[in-house]
């Protein structure tokens, strides 16, 4: 079976074909600046069929974890949600 992926499809698109099977989408991303521009460096996107709030509340925690082992305050490591 060979699969093929589609590089150009752009997010309206995507989400027309897959919006109706789920709820929420959420993306992390991890970037380092270079002089005034993020470089991403890791991103993933996670779709769910949990509502949009609870996972709004889930990255809420996870943000607060990456606090709490102070990676939030490395220099020109950036963390997005």
């Amino acid at each position: 079976m060979e699969m093929k992926i589609r590089r150009e499809l752009e997010f309206d698109e995507f989400w027309r074909y897959f919006g109706e099977c789920y709820n929420s989408l959420a993306l992390r991303c991890i970037a380092i600046k270079d002089q005034d521009t993020w470089k991403n460096i890791f991103i993933t996107g996670f779709l769910s069929k949990k509502s949009v709030d609870k996972v709004r509340e889930e990255l809420k925690q996870e943000y607060q974890q990456l606090v709490n082992l102070k990676v939030t305050e490395i220099e020109g490591l950036g963390i997005f949600f």
